[in-house]
């Protein structure tokens, strides 16, 4: 059944991969460990995005994460829809800046945000590129907690991959 569902999955992308490249499909895998709190979080949020044109792409990413201090575990999930705005592209780099609209649950407690996050892309083929997002600025709320500024924390600092088709 798996290889079933590989090959139409494969059959699709080459396909798709005839016309322009629209669409992108990836996401990124994060792991840190905080030795003072003695936290450890995972993270994996796939992503899937269609682009307009040259300067604008829209998609979403479903996060999910797991954070413990090893004796008490908490469960994350999110949905982040996104606008791209390419602000300059020069051979196979791209600067960007995603506004994005992030709600989800931690813990059993509402979280979400509204911001915009700046960003590098590099375009290791025609179909394979590998980015990175640094930093927030914007509005948070956390389960209670409103918080509104400029965030460069490395807790913001997100790389990831996607295949281009």
């Amino acid at each position: 059944m798996k290889k079933l569902i590989f090959s139409i999955i494969l059959l699709i992308l080459a396909t798709v991969n005839v016309s322009a490249q629209k669409f992108h499909a990836g996401g990124s895998l994060g792991l840190w460990y905080e030795s003072g709190g003695n936290t450890m979080t995972v993270t994996l949020s796939p992503e899937l995005g269609y682009h307009l044109n040259e300067k604008w792409a829209i998609g979403s990413q479903l996060g999910m994460g797991v954070v413990t201090d090893f004796n008490t575990t908490s469960y994350i999930f999110t949905l982040s829809p996104y606008a791209r705005y390419t602000c300059f592209s020069q051979n196979a780099f791209s600067l960007f800046v995603d506004g994005s609209i992030m709600a989800g649950v931690a813990n059993g407690l509402f979280t979400g945000s509204v911001g915009v996050s700046p960003g590098l892309l590099y375009k290791v083929s025609d179909n394979f590129a590998l980015y990175s997002r640094f930093g927030f600025l914007g509005y948070k709320y956390l389960g209670g907690i409103s918080m509104v500024g400029f965030d460069t924390s490395s807790g913001n600092l997100s790389v990831g991959a996607y295949l281009l088709f």
